[in-house]
């Protein structure tokens, strides 16, 4: 990953952080958009997710509300929380119809006090995603510039392709899958990096201007498709402070990070090749395991076969991250982590590998809605039903290991030796197992310490 991308996740929640820009219902000659413009944060956290909205009703003084032609926000505008409470758990759908001829440029939106910023560096980082069909349209802005201009970039999908402007093109065939972007605007500098995936596609002079923010959506350019739709996720605003971003503002997050785990941390590649299932060896996986919508779902029963024939051990449903087997330095698992209500006498995560008598060097095991180091240490009470965040490190020369919740410390204990070792998680039969066990997954990251 380039160097400028490595952020480290100092997280500050926000409410009303940005708003949805709404149009009335177009009418013959009117080309529209439906953006979501980032707003200047408050201290307070959220109380519910829906309280980083403006849930009043969006009322033009052209437009009274009982006109025909007035549009209220969830006609082109929708927001789905995903999951329950991490800490990068949003999906924000933006949709919006456009019916126009002779393509007229009256736009009518409503607008509020943005993220606005005048110097610095700053970022903007989301998941998009654009479904097929979805054309002649702007869906992310760095707004503000030098006269006669209005934007300082503009990404438009142009038939299947990304493009700033309208040219160069940035990546080509990106319907129907997720993709992450990374903008990158360097006022002083006056220059502009876009990456897609971590990886720079495109880099080019800003144009001007006093004043910047940020806007994603859909937003009517030539030729555009009669219905254009955008989605996003995992959006964050960042801004620059020295030689690294510092400061990470998530759309929609519960709570704040107090420690800043992956500095000094390199985060590693993980995809479906770096990891293999342990199930019961008698049953398809799809029986056992999911994977929809980035969460592993995992899920065994106390009356299931071991994992081989013949094995000794209990019933498990886990996933081995085999692509990192390590046996030096140290070593952080981070992911969110769901256990539902029932769920008790299992192992939901392992640091493998310790010397004999042992085989692990680390087991967090679920007891009637606790979680604990093996059975002795309480990690968190009362983990059923809600999302949190777990980090693990393990110092292998420093024989210890380290466990976060939410970015806070929560316990260390000694290591057990070893000479290999490896992550595993999911569901692992224990004493006093309840009949079905269950754990989803999700935002698995791995972490070496870099020299």
């Amino acid at each position: 990953m380039p160097p400028e991308l490595i952020k480290a996740p100092q997280l500050r929640s926000f409410e009303n952080s940005y708003i949805p820009e709404n149009p009335r219902t177009p009418p013959i000659s009117y080309i529209s958009q439906t953006v979501i413009h980032f707003k200047k944060p408050t201290l307070g956290l959220f109380k519910t997710f829906l309280s980083a909205f403006e849930t009043k009703k969006l009322i033009y003084s052209r437009e009274p509300e009982n006109s025909p032609n007035f549009l209220y926000l969830p006609n082109r505008y929708s927001f789905q929380k995903t999951d329950f409470g991490t800490l990068q758990n949003m999906l924000v759908q933006v949709r919006t119809i456009i019916k126009f001829e002779n393509g007229g440029t009256n736009l009518d939106k409503y607008k509020s006090h943005g993220y606005d910023y005048s110097s610095g560096v700053w970022q903007f980082e989301a998941y998009g995603y654009v479904p097929c069909g979805t054309t002649g349209v702007s869906i992310m802005q760095v707004f503000g510039s030098a006269p006669p201009t209005a934007t300082t970039t503009m990404l438009r999908v142009y038939n299947s392709s990304l493009y700033y402007y309208k040219d160069p093109m940035i990546i080509g065939d990106l319907y129907n899958k997720w993709f992450r972007f990374n903008v990158i605007h360097d006022v002083k500098g006056n220059t502009i990096k876009v990456y897609v995936d971590g990886v720079l596609k495109y880099e080019g002079d800003g144009h001007g201007g006093t004043s910047h923010y940020f806007k994603c959506g859909v937003y009517t350019q030539d030729h555009a498709s009669f219905y254009m739709e955008s989605r996003w996720k995992n959006i964050k605003v960042f801004e620059k402070c020295g030689f690294i971003f510092l400061s990470t503002h998530i759309i929609g997050t519960c709570s704040k990070t107090i420690n800043d785990l992956s500095s000094g941390f390199t985060c590693l590649p993980f995809n479906t090749s770096y990891y293999k299932n342990h199930k019961p060896y008698n049953l398809p996986l799809e029986e056992r395991y999911s994977l929809i919508n980035g969460v592993h779902k995992l899920w065994v029963f106390s009356t299931d076969e071991p994992m081989s024939r013949g094995s000794p051990t209990l019933p498990r449903s886990e996933l081995f991250i085999n692509g990192y087997v390590y046996s030096s330095g140290v070593w952080q698992f981070e992911a969110g982590v769901f256990v539902p209500c029932g769920t008790t006498g299992v192992s939901v995560m392992q640091v493998f590998g310790s010397d004999p008598p042992h085989t692990t060097t680390t087991m967090l095991r679920v007891y009637n809605g606790t979680l604990y180091y093996y059975r002795k240490d309480v990690i968190l009470h009362n983990i059923y039903d809600k999302w949190f965040r777990l980090n693990v490190i393990h110092d292998v020369e420093g024989n210890n290991v380290k466990v976060y919740i939410n970015g806070v410390f929560k316990f260390k204990g000694d290591g057990r030796g070893g000479t290999t070792h490896y992550f595993k998680f999911g569901v692992y039969a224990q004493d006093n197992a309840a009949f079905y066990m269950e754990s989803r997954w999700k935002h698995i990251k791995i972490f070496k310490k870099s020299n």
